[in-house]
């Protein structure tokens, strides 16, 4: 399957990749999501130009990815790579089983036609629910307008940097981001900062959704996360900023604003305290971290 990636020399690769799509001059995605009512079933085939992310709630049967069949149960993440075959033999395994296939362009230059950081399957995963969030969110940006192309690659960032790693490929069993396990009451907080990264919520309103006493849902978010809901929050929303800051057509004051901060000024203070550089030095420079 491959040789190992490691999660630093993923995230390098994924963050280059994630730039590649703010500069291509027509860069599109398509998202299609459908349920499975008893069956479903894809012959195998290629795409030359695209990436294919598969992600499949509640089904089992098996899949072919990296041209090499796998048996698949529950909820499985699949990376086809542009040129590989891939298809599916799918069963109905459970309440809502659907299929979510997110198809993203890849250039002839493209730095993943020789770096390959996604595992091929990773299967039986437990709960990941920024990265269900996150698929949610791209699944609404399809046949995005130009206005809007920096709001779906940064969507489309999302889910990358979210989905499964492994350092050896193959099928994985992977726990979520910052190994969280899944506890319903730390999960309606997250989905909360999420749909909020320009308006931060308050440590009262993440409490409230989770409904939690602050305290609980404090010691319940670090022996999650291992951070604070607040140190948490800054994680994402400078892992947002970084990816608007790969689109050179997007202003510091633009990227300040979509952030939710009042001035450039104050976006690039906040942006420095957090990275060790600024704004502008890290569009010099965004692959290094």
């Amino acid at each position: 399957m491959g040789r190992a990636v490691s999660n630093a020399d993923a995230g390098r690769t994924i963050s280059r990749y994630c730039a590649e799509l703010f500069r291509a001059e027509d860069a599109r995605l398509d998202v299609l999501k459908h349920p499975v009512q008893s069956t479903a079933a894809i012959a195998p085939h290629a795409h030359a130009d695209s990436l294919q992310l598969t992600w499949l709630r509640h089904c089992g049967g098996r899949i072919l990815s990296g041209n090499e069949w796998f048996s698949v149960a529950g909820t499985t993440a699949a990376v086809a790579y542009p040129g590989e075959r891939h298809g599916y033999e799918l069963r109905r395994d459970g309440p809502n089983a659907e299929i979510v296939l997110v198809k993203l362009p890849v250039s002839a230059a493209s730095i993943l036609r020789t770096e390959r950081p996604l595992p091929h399957v990773s299967t039986t995963l437990p709960p990941l629910p920024s990265l269900e969030s996150a698929i949610d969110r791209l699944h609404l940006d399809v046949t995005p307008t130009d206005a809007a192309m920096p709001r779906w690659i940064a969507d489309a960032a999302a889910v990358l940097t979210r989905w499964p790693r492994s350092t050896s490929g193959g099928v994985s069993h992977l726990r979520e981001i910052h190994g969280a396990h899944a506890d319903p009451s730390v999960e309606a907080a997250v989905s909360l900062i999420e749909e909020r990264i320009s308006d931060p919520p308050s440590l009262d309103e993440l409490a409230r959704a989770a409904k939690l006493s602050s305290r609980q849902l404090s010691r319940r978010f670090e022996q999650a996360f291992g951070v604070t809901p607040h140190q948490y929050m800054n994680e994402r929303r400078v892992a947002r900023a970084r990816v608007l800051l790969f689109d050179d057509r997007l202003t510091g004051k633009a990227v300040a604003e979509m952030l939710g901060f009042p001035s450039h000024t104050v976006f690039s203070r906040w942006f420095r305290k957090r990275e060790g550089r600024t704004p502008g030095q890290f569009r010099e420079d965004p692959t290094h971290f």
